[in-house]
């Protein structure tokens, strides 16, 4: 039986957004085989540093409400966490990711989702038939990422599609989500790749075992460079074969940014949101290669 644990991290203005995710996955309940299961640990940050609530239009009160309502939509699941965040704790994604490593003994993988991706009625499906494939394998410590169009640099090609290759970079930003998303590209494989490369939002499977081992350093702050500070390290584990570290794309298995077809912007003009995002990007950037050194010291250099 393949456990995993779907950790997503959600603002005010992007509750729409979750009311969506959530009822695409709830759809993808309905095709998940027997010996696969999913729970959820959600957080809606409400906190006052993100959000000046004196100068917006819709309460609290209506968030709460509303969050209330639409995580009905995960009863398809047991033992899911639904957090209301007013204080500081968790205020990013990389927060509520090292919030969910609370959890790390009691599942076998974590997928990160960002609240903006769109992705077919299988998905689930395939990813949970993938973590038992690799399950039979013996890989404990595994990322699993499912495929995209192209992004912003060649670096991400190795995550396109071949049959999209031939397209433009930033194809990302003005694709028909709809198309790839829900096409079939093909029969559907397990492709190990060399290294690592994966952004934490889109679906990204990371063993819990692996997470365990590399963890998500407070220092790294609520946003920022968790995914490649995960992946560097698996990186380095992979290269010192401290332990058998690999990632598996799955083959015609599409996600995309939903850019066009989920319009907040009406939330925005009556949520007056604080951005933080570069404040806390820049903490983030600062303690990076001091962590990296770190765990390189330490489960590296000095068990050679």
């Amino acid at each position: 039986m393949a456990n995993g644990l779907i950790s997503i991290f959600v603002l005010p203005q992007e509750i729409d957004n979750l009311h969506l995710t959530l009822y695409n996955l709830r759809r993808n309940a309905e095709y998940l085989p027997d010996n696969v299961q999913y729970s959820f640990d959600i957080t809606l940050c409400l906190s006052d540093e993100l959000t000046d609530w004196s100068n917006s239009t819709l309460p609290k009160e209506y968030f709460v409400d509303k969050f209330s309502s639409i995580v009905k939509l995960c009863n398809w699941t047991e033992n899911s966490k639904f957090r209301i965040e007013v204080g500081s704790e968790i205020l990013g994604c990389v927060s509520q990711r090292r919030h969910t490593l609370k959890y790390v003994d009691d599942y076998d993988f974590t997928m990160w989702l960002d609240n903006d991706l769109f992705f077919g009625d299988k998905f689930l499906g395939y990813i949970g038939h993938a973590v038992n494939a690799l399950n039979k394998e013996n890989k404990d410590y595994y990322v699993i990422t499912p495929q995209v169009t192209r992004q912003w640099d060649t670096s991400w090609d190795v995550l396109v599609n071949t049959k999209l290759l031939s397209r433009e970079l930033n194809d990302n930003l003005k694709a028909n989500v709809f198309t790839l998303g829900l096409q079939e590209m093909g029969p559907i494989s397990l492709i190990p790749i060399r290294g690592f490369k994966a952004a934490g939002g889109w679906g990204t499977v990371i063993s819990n075992k692996l997470l365990k081992l590399v963890g998500i350093p407070e220092s790294l702050g609520h946003y920022g460079l968790e995914d490649t500070y995960v992946l560097t390290c698996a990186n380095m584990l992979q290269e010192s074969q401290k332990v058998d570290a690999i990632q598996v794309v799955v083959d015609n298995l599409l996600v995309c940014e939903n850019h066009s077809g989920q319009d907040t912007t009406y939330l925005k003009r009556m949520v007056k949101g604080i951005d933080k995002k570069d404040y806390f990007r820049q903490i983030a950037t600062q303690n990076f290669n001091k962590e990296l050194e770190r765990f390189y010291n330490e489960n590296i250099l000095q068990n050679k």
